[in-house]
């Protein structure tokens, strides 16, 4: 397993759970969403306030038990050295005896639950295949929990002889009972055939494991009026400059955070989008007015290597802190708080068949794989509805 720490820390007047992972570790894609958890620029980690609630998602993410004193005490000195290496101030042992209540403590790693040395060599081969064949890093992020998920579920248990009602009450308990998304249902299923194919070695047939029936909700459009709002109500530059370029060239906000500025190529008036959706490159148009404010942006800002860089230069602009300029910006514009991130792409789509532009073209310019992706929006386009005729007008009433 990777290396981390947790360890207790006085962070402006609370008592905090503190979790500190290596840069690339795929666990910080999961430890950023839990409630209440900031990121210290100054000690470099992730921090909460302590809570049980934290613990209990700390044991779920780190595989621990409830009091590793207990069943392994030797690993309780391995935990307390990881802190020491960390924070040497805090390792006295004056305060050792303080720092056994606190929950952070006892959260080391070990094997004697879950999980188990197979597990652990499912884990990492199932990663590795992922990383082989060039899966995106936002896809392993993904991917690679939700195979732990599988495998603690079923942990005791050969995955090797699960059958289909096996498969089916673990879909019921871990997604249907509690709710949980059709999408999110839908990874678990494509993690499961992938694992069973690329680790085990068998292909699971779609009446061993059945996918949820998709959704297909219309995608929310804003007219041009409110992007318009949206826009000017961003004073900052950065903030705004994002925004505008997604919804400009139709952007995922991945492939925004991912670009940099030799991406732009303005002598051809293009933008060059690079290892997208499905690895795949594609280009986009650059309009003048576009180009005029990035150059702008560029005088102010001097990016070292990514086109929107974060607190320090040279890393890259984190995704859920572009989630909360869209958030916010929508906030300070008075617009509905149900619009997303990703509808300034669906918006720019709409508009741009409302405009005339061939389905085919804007295919192209989204990196749809499947023109049946981009006839979603003929179905919220304007131009095409109001050319529908209506009955009820020609009733004489």
């Amino acid at each position: 397993m990777e290396n981390f720490s947790i360890f207790p820390l006085q962070h402006r007047g609370m008592n905090c759970t503190c979790i500190r992972l290596l840069k690339d570790d795929w666990r910080n894609a999961i430890v950023r969403k839990l409630p209440h958890i900031r990121w210290s620029a100054t000690h470099r980690c992730w921090y909460a306030p302590e809570t049980e609630a934290l613990k209990r998602a700390l044991n779920e993410i780190f595989f621990v038990v409830e009091d590793p004193r207990e069943e392994h005490p030797a690993k309780e000195q391995n935990a307390e050295n990881n802190v020491r290496q960390h924070h040497p101030a805090k390792a006295k042992p004056a305060e050792t005896e303080k720092r056994q209540h606190h929950p952070a403590t006892e959260i080391v790693e070990t094997d004697l639950v879950f999980p188990n040395a197979e597990d652990q060599l499912f884990v990492e081969r199932f990663r590795r295949y992922l990383q082989v064949r060039n899966y995106a890093q936002e896809t392993i992020n993904n991917y690679v929990p939700a195979l732990i998920h599988f495998l603690k579920y079923f942990h005791g248990r050969d995955v090797r002889k699960l059958n289909e009602v096996d498969l089916e009450n673990y879909q019921m308990r871990s997604v249907v009972d509690k709710g949980l998304s059709h999408s999110y249902q839908n990874t678990l299923v494509s993690v499961v055939k992938l694992f069973y194919e690329s680790v085990i070695g068998k292909q699971i047939s779609p009446e061993f494991i059945s996918r949820p029936r998709r959704e297909r909700p219309l995608p929310k459009i804003m007219s041009m009026e409110e992007v318009s709002t949206l826009l000017h109500s961003v004073k900052n530059q950065k903030h705004r400059m994002m925004l505008a370029l997604i919804y400009a060239c139709g952007l995922r906000s991945g492939e925004l955070i991912s670009m940099r500025f030799a991406d732009i190529q303005s002598s051809r008036m293009m933008i060059h989008i690079k290892a997208a959706k499905g690895n795949k490159d594609r280009l986009v148009p650059l309009s003048q007015k576009l180009l005029d404010q990035l150059r702008e942006y560029y005088k102010i800002f001097r990016p070292k290597e990514w086109l929107f860089e974060g607190q320090y230069p040279g890393e890259r602009y984190a995704k859920r802190s572009l989630q909360l300029v869209m958030k916010q910006a929508l906030k300070s514009a008075g617009l509905s708080s149900a619009y997303r991130l990703h509808d300034l792409r669906h918006s720019y789509a709409t508009h741009q068949l409302e405009a005339g532009t061939n389905e085919h073209i804007i295919q192209k310019l989204l990196g749809h794989s499947s023109i049946k992706t981009t006839t979603i929006y003929t179905k919220v386009a304007r131009t095409t509805l109001e050319k529908v005729y209506n009955p009820f007008d020609h009733l004489d009433l």
